[in-house]
Formats: C-alpha cells, structure tokens, sequence
C-alpha cells in the first residue's frame, strides 16, 4: 500500500512542469532549503518559492480526493 502511495506521488511530480519538479524534488527529496535550491538553480528565492507553491497547487488538484497521499507527499514520504 505504501509503495503504491509513493508510486503515485512520484508519477505527479513528473507530470509537474520541469522547474517546479526540480525545485519540488531538490526540496522535499533532498532537503535542500530555498536558499540552496535558488543558488544550484540560479534563480532567486522568490522564484524557488514561486514554483514551489505552484507544485504543490499542482499536486493537490492532480491528486484531489486522495488525502492520505497529500499528507504522505508534505510530510516528506
């Protein structure tokens, strides 16, 4: 069950646009902070926070109905 979860998660960040998947993956994948995702990027904080609130917008309609896997995907899998 947990698997299918994660399976779900990850076939809507790659549905997500590829800057808001990066910025959403380096994020809650990886942990890295804003600061560090917008100096690896090369783009601003703002915009990292920009793409970030837009993924995640994103994800909660892709994934509409299905709130176990909305709060598996905030809390970090």
């Amino acid at each position: 069950e947990k698997y299918r979860l994660i399976d779900k998660i990850y076939v809507s960040i790659r549905q997500l646009p590829p800057k808001c998947s990066e910025v959403f993956t380096l994020s809650k994948v990886n942990g890295l902070t804003y600061s560090q995702i917008a100096e690896r990027m090369n783009i601003s904080v703002k915009t990292v926070e920009s793409h970030m609130s837009k993924a995640l917008r994103l994800l909660r309609e892709m994934l509409a109905g299905q709130t176990i896997i909305i709060i598996t995907l905030l809390t970090g899998f």
